[in-house]
């Protein structure tokens, strides 16, 4: 499974991130014109990038998993792995636009 290190790092980028979202909320409800639209689209991507960090991480998690269930099953095709395909699919599905800067690219307005 996941070592330790591993872990901490997901649980600190999603804990980052999610206080970050919280900050530009406060700013995107107490702000309006320019720099409600600002608060708002920077929000937007910040959830894309947050929903790309949990989805390779249960991705990764899956494939594990499908790994150690193929090992200890006699099925040749374990459960794990079929709903890991059917999930690698939808994750290819739902790509960011490819002209949407990363949220990481974005700064916060200055005051």
């Amino acid at each position: 499974m996941l070592s330790t290190d591993e872990l901490e790092t997901y649980v600190g980028l999603v804990r980052s991130s999610s206080e970050d979202i919280e900050k530009l909320m406060s700013g995107y409800k107490s702000s309006d014109g320019d720099a409600h639209a600002f608060f708002r689209e920077t929000i937007v991507k910040k959830l894309w990038a947050l929903s790309k960090i949990v989805g390779e991480h249960y991705l990764s998690a899956l494939k594990v998993m499908a790994d150690i269930e193929a090992e200890v099953t006699e099925n040749p095709h374990p459960q794990t792995q079929t709903q890991l395909e059917q999930m690698t699919e939808v994750v290819g599905q739902c790509r960011v636009p490819s002209d949407s800067p990363s949220a990481e690219e974005v700064s916060e307005p200055s005051e």
